[in-house]
């Protein structure tokens, strides 16, 4: 059976043109027709974004039976959340959330779904530290976590991870897992990835062609391998 995972940073429905669009970043996301959605910069209720909920707009346009798992990492002093979201068209068995790093105001978390999908499979969504932002202990912290958690076998990992593919920190998770990304997928080169473990074999990915955020979706199509 094959599965495709869209891993998209949508900058909490920013435009490349300066305004807030979440309806075209859901539109676009429903045109790649993903069965799994890992989604980095969401907003919830945020005066920034028009105070709508991210989350809910997307699990909305992708119609009944989607579920969602939202992990809050900022809160905005009243005026909002930030963080990450996982969609699924599969029902969502078990929901984890891992804190990475709370050392700055904005914490650093990896969250978890289990599905079933011919049997259990694990799928990650992280959205890494940015040293020029958190400060380097922060996202050091970050990674040393990370890299600490013992996930299932049959792994999906995917996000926004704000390192290039030849640094020691993707270089661990990339030895442990399958990758067959090349593109860029922002404008500084390749800093978002989505690979798999075990059962969970890529075997087609695409950077999508978006003009909506600073980062390029995603698609990956994972091979899932009999047990």
């Amino acid at each position: 059976m094959n599965i495709k995972v869209l891993t998209w940073n949508i900058r909490h429905g920013l435009t490349n043109e300066g305004y807030i669009d979440i309806p075209a970043f859901v539109e676009e996301a429903v045109s790649f027709e993903p069965d799994i959605i890992l989604l980095q910069e969401v907003d919830r209720f945020a005066n920034r974004s028009g105070a709508g909920d991210q989350v809910e707009e997307f699990r909305k346009g992708f119609g009944e039976g989607w579920e969602s798992y939202w992990t809050k990492r900022l809160n905005f002093r009243g005026a909002g959340e930030y963080g990450i979201c996982i969609l699924s068209r599969f029902p969502i068995f078990e929901k984890k959330s891992y804190l990475l790093s709370d050392l700055n105001r904005e914490a650093c978390y990896a969250q978890e779904i289990i599905v079933e999908i011919d049997g259990l499979i694990s799928v990650v969504n992280v959205h890494m530290p940015y040293d020029g932002y958190t400060g380097i202990v922060h996202t050091d912290r970050s990674w040393e976590n990370l890299h600490a958690i013992k996930f299932p076998e049959d792994l999906i990992l995917g996000g926004d991870m704000n390192v290039l593919p030849n640094t020691p920190e993707a270089q661990v998770f990339l030895s442990e897992c399958m990758d067959i990304g090349e593109d860029r997928t922002t404008e500084f080169g390749r800093i978002d990835y989505c690979v798999g473990r075990g059962r969970a074999v890529p075997i087609k990915q695409e950077v999508m062609p978006s003009e909506l955020s600073d980062h390029f979706p995603i698609l990956t199509t994972f091979e899932l391998q009999a047990k």
